[in-house]
């Protein structure tokens, strides 16, 4: 025996119900990775301005900077494995978050992003660069895809 995991598909209504979970880690995970970025490119720049060979007033200080990113840097990766327990993923750093699902047939992801209210997008996952599609409310009904759409 392998051991592959098998990936959970979720329905809509699934995905909907886990919203305000994905949500609250979706929060953390954007605002905290556009912070890290931040104060990355920060650190970089003073490290290039920095004269290695000489005393640094200013040692100390950046080196707690550099503890605290790499702090911050792991806490990233942990929200992370808070996105795969649940069996879903980030995709980017804006944001959207996907579900793994069955629609019209064939393996897609349902797309979510930061602040809609519900899923409403849908992706093919083979597609490179694929472009999130409105979930159609008469297509999802016909083929029972689990859950319904708001108006």
């Amino acid at each position: 025996m392998g051991n592959r995991r098998t990936k959970k598909l979720f329905t809509i209504e699934e995905a909907n119900r886990s919203l305000p979970l994905v949500s609250a880690i979706a929060s953390d995970y954007v605002k905290l990775h556009h912070d890290v970025a931040d104060r990355s490119d920060r650190l970089g720049e003073i490290a290039a301005r920095r004269d290695h060979g000489k005393s640094d007033f200013y040692s100390d200080e950046v080196d707690v900077a550099v503890r605290k990113l790499k702090i911050d840097s792991r806490r990233l990766d942990e929200l992370v494995a808070e996105f795969r327990q649940l069996g879903v993923r980030p995709r980017g750093y804006d944001g959207v978050v996907e579900f793994p699902a069955e629609l019209f047939g064939r393996t897609v992801v349902l797309s979510w992003r930061l602040g809609e209210p519900e899923i409403r997008y849908w992706r093919d996952p083979e597609m490179q660069g694929g472009k999130r599609v409105p979930l159609d409310t008469a297509q999802v009904a016909e083929q029972g895809c689990g859950g319904t759409l708001g108006a």
